[in-house]
């Protein structure tokens, strides 16, 4: 029997809230997808949520790979470009890596805090425990010790995964919050526009800029270039833009 691979998102229309997943299943995406399967969240009330109120939620196959590798690769791609696990937006607690889940913005709870705090306290530590430890925290038991950050963190996960989340550190200053013009343009602003993003079988409207670039971004085609190309009513990968200024 076929097996299918796909990447998928799950978007809360009413809060705007989305959840990326890879999925390897025997029934065909577009049959599987909301119907019988609801994500890998661990999320139970988002879970039960979607199969009492449908009718709140948009289901996209962004797209179906060839295998397992080729799924995960794009699923490691958009949680570090929307950097899920501490994006408010998105009901992924951990990001996906090439070696496993991050834990990274996963926050413990005050009880598990004590919990802990309880398990430590008491436990004595000899001279020797206490150096190793201190060792492997600033000395040459540290795996960064003398290392390049870059070079450290592309023979963990990829020259690949590492050149994006290089390359989203770069663009921060540009596009975060430390840009003095974050959150002024919205869909409401004078100079928005609605697109229609059509090609391959797709037909969508988006009335805001951040949505439309969310969608490119997953169908991993260049922004700038498809506006290029769309300007001079040229397809780019299949896909043509038109915008209209509202």
């Amino acid at each position: 029997m076929k097996k299918y691979f796909y990447v998928y998102r799950i978007t809360n229309v009413i809060e705007n809230k989305h959840y990326y997943g890879y999925r390897s299943s025997k029934t065909q995406p577009h049959l599987d997808l909301g119907i019988k399967y609801f994500s890998s969240s661990s999320d139970k009330k988002f879970i039960k949520d979607q199969k009492e109120t449908p009718k709140n939620y948009k289901y996209i196959i962004i797209k179906e790979c060839k295998n397992k590798k080729e799924a995960l690769l794009l699923e490691i791609k958009l949680h570090q470009k929307f950097n899920v696990s501490k994006n408010k937006n998105f009901y992924n607690l951990a990001n996906q890596t090439s070696i496993g889940f991050s834990t990274e913005g996963v926050h413990l709870t005050n009880k598990r805090k004590e919990e802990i705090s309880i398990f430590f306290s008491g436990r004595k530590q000899t001279q020797d425990h206490i150096q190793k430890r201190s060792a492997k925290i600033k000395g040459e038991a540290n795996g960064m010790y003398s290392t390049n950050f870059l070079e450290k963190w592309i023979s963990q996960v990829g020259e690949e995964i590492a050149l994006i989340e290089y390359q989203k550190f770069l663009e921060e200053n540009r596009n975060g919050k430390n840009n003095p013009m974050y959150g002024k343009f919205g869909k409401n602003h004078g100079a928005a526009q609605t697109y229609n993003l059509t090609g391959n079988g797709l037909d969508e409207l988006y009335f805001c800029g951040n949505d439309i670039k969310q969608r490119v971004e997953e169908l991993c085609i260049n922004w700038n270039t498809l506006r290029q190309y769309s300007a001079k009513r040229k397809s780019y990968k299949g896909f043509i833009l038109k915008f209209v200024k509202r």
